[in-house]
């Protein structure tokens, strides 16, 4: 191979002629081109890559065993490198309540007794049912599911009055109380008029997925139920006769 040619070569070489492996672009060289003698870098040898026949890029010298002198020099271009293969999506080893605010839990069901209304300064009282439920989600891309637990009742009266309790409340009846009773739920108004209840369940959650169980870090609040309510005023009249035999008798 005359000086200046070039070729490609796939070699494995040690001891005196080197070492390398691969497959490269060879460029021969010989005369003023090429170090005297030894091996290295071709700009650590002072040879300059402007000269007649040079390497354009970074040279590894091969020298010939026996005299010492330099054969060629191997030019190795830039290896492209395979890309990492992705790392397999995890769950956080913490889950904040904002990470499934995506998911809504359930809002319960409302009721109130008497249903849809109450009387000025009197005990109206209200329950709703919750239960536990699930839901599914992504997170991280990792299909989820999430399970909800009633926690805590946070009830709007619609009068300003703002009441959170631990319980969803009852009837009366199952409750063994009798009507117009005070409750853990209930609220008395002091005006009447039309007025908007409406309570939001607060809950804890946990993460599945994977066979692994995470608890979500602070309360995931639930949609609002609402529900009219007309306050009416209550007043009692003596009269002589009932309202039935007698509707136009005062206080009917």
């Amino acid at each position: 191979m005359g000086t200046g040619e070039t070729c490609t070569d796939i070699s494995v070489g040690n001891g005196g002629s080197g070492v390398d492996v691969g497959v490269t672009t060879e460029q021969v060289v010989g005369g003023s081109d090429a170090p005297a003698s030894g091996s290295g870098d071709a700009g650590d040898s002072g040879w300059s890559g402007d000269a007649p026949g040079a390497v354009e890029l970074p040279a590894v010298w091969r020298y010939d065993p026996i005299t010492g002198k330099p054969i060629y020099a191997r030019t190795r271009a830039p290896r492209g490198t395979a890309p990492a293969a992705p790392a397999p999506a995890t769950l956080p080893t913490v889950i904040r309540s904002s990470d499934v605010a995506n998911v809504a839990p359930k809002s319960g069901t409302l009721v109130t007794e008497p249903n849809g209304w109450a009387i000025m300064n009197t005990p109206m009282n209200a329950y709703v049912t919750a239960t536990n439920h699930t839901a599914t989600s992504t997170i991280n891309s990792i299909p989820v599911t999430v399970t909800f637990t009633p926690e805590s009742y946070e009830w709007t009266w619609g009068d300003g009055t703002v009441t959170t309790t631990e319980v969803p409340g009852d009837s009366w009846a199952n409750l063994g109380q009798p009507n117009w009773s005070e409750t853990a739920t209930s609220h008395s108004y002091s005006e009447r008029g039309t007025i908007t209840l409406s309570v939001r369940i607060k809950y804890s959650a946990t993460v599945s997925a994977n066979g692994k169980t995470i608890p979500v870090t602070g309360l995931v609040t639930g949609p609002a139920t609402s529900s009219p309510i007309l306050v009416v005023r209550s007043d009692a009249a003596l009269v002589a006769n009932n309202c039935i035999d007698a509707p136009h008798d005062p206080g009917c």
